[in-house]
C-alpha cells in the first residue's frame, strides 16, 4: 500500500508497509477401501506463519512465529440389503498450535493450544419406507491459555420422504450439549430443529426450517448473578430456489 502527497509542486511516494507476514499451508489426505464394507480416511493439515521486516524492523519480542499441525482419522463401516442400510463411523482429530517465539513464551502465559476431538455416528436406513434414523456423539477438549475447555454433544435425528415422487422431505433432530470451562463455568443446552423441503417439477425448491435451543449456566459469574445465566436461541428460515 502506498500514499501520495504533494508539496511545492513535487510528488513524494511513501510506503506504509511496516512488516511482512507469510503463511504456508500444506495438506496430505488419503482414502482407502479396506474391504467392500470398510473405508478409512487419513489426513494431515499444517500451517506455518512467520514475520519479517518491512519498512520497520520487527521486534523479536513481538514477532509472529507459529506452527499448526492437525491429524485426522475417520473409519466407516457400511452394509446394505434390499430393506435396510447400516452405516457406522468413528472420527478422531488432534490439533496443536504452537508459538515458536521463545521470548514471548518466557514473558507471557502459555500460548500453545492443543485440541482433541472424537466422534461416533450411526445411521439406520429403512429403505421400504424411505426413512433414515441417526444418532451421534462427539467430544472435544482444548487446552491452552492456562485453561481447559471440553464439550459433549449427543444428538438424535430422523428424516422421511413423502408423496409418490418422494419430493417432500421432513426431518427432525434433538441435541443435548454440555460445555465446561474448568474452574469457571458449566453450560448445559437442549435444542431441537425441524425442517421441510419440497421440490416441484425439478425447477422449484422450497424449504422451511426452525430451530430452538435453551441453555442454562448456573456457574457463570456466580458472585454477581446468584441465579446464574439462562437464555434461548430461536431461528426460523424460509427459502425458495428456482
Amino acid at each position: 500500500k502506498y500514499k501520495f502527497f504533494t508539496n511545492t509542486n513535487r510528488i513524494y511516494k511513501s510506503s506504509i508497509i511496516l512488516y511482512t507476514t507469510r503463511g504456508f499451508v500444506y495438506a496430505l489426505n488419503a482414502t482407502t477401501a479396506i474391504s467392500d464394507k470398510i473405508n478409512l480416511t487419513l489426513g494431515y493439515n499444517g500451517y506455518r506463519q512467520t514475520q519479517g521486516d518491512g519498512t520497520a524492523h520487527v521486534n523479536d519480542s513481538t514477532r509472529m512465529n507459529r506452527v499448526m499441525h492437525s491429524l485426522t482419522a475417520t473409519p466407516t463401516y457400511s452394509i446394505y440389503n434390499d430393506h435396510y442400510s447400516h452405516s457406522m463411523s468413528l472420527s478422531a482429530n488432534y490439533t496443536t498450535n504452537r508459538n515458536l517465539n521463545e521470548i514471548q513464551k518466557s514473558m507471557t502465559d502459555d500460548t500453545d493450544i492443543s485440541t482433541l476431538a472424537m466422534g461416533a455416528g450411526y445411521v439406520l436406513g429403512l429403505l421400504d419406507i424411505e426413512t433414515d434414523l441417526n444418532a451421534n456423539y462427539s467430544y472435544q477438549q482444548s487446552k491452552g491459555m492456562d485453561r481447559k475447555f471440553s464439550t459433549h454433544v449427543l444428538s438424535f435425528g430422523a428424516s422421511h420422504s413423502f408423496l409418490e415422487a418422494r419430493n417432500l422431505s421432513l426431518s427432525a433432530n434433538l441435541s443435548l450439549t454440555q460445555n465446561n470451562i474448568e474452574g469457571v463455568s458449566k453450560n448445559l443446552s437442549l435444542g431441537g430443529d425441524l425442517s421441510a423441503s419440497l421440490n416441484i417439477k425439478d425447477q422449484h425448491a422450497i424449504s422451511l426450517s426452525a430451530s430452538y435451543s435453551r441453555f442454562n449456566d448456573v456457574n457463570l459469574y456466580d458472585d454477581v448473578m446468584s441465579d446464574g445465566y439462562h437464555g434461548y436461541d430461536l431461528n426460523i428460515s424460509l427459502n425458495y430456489q428456482y
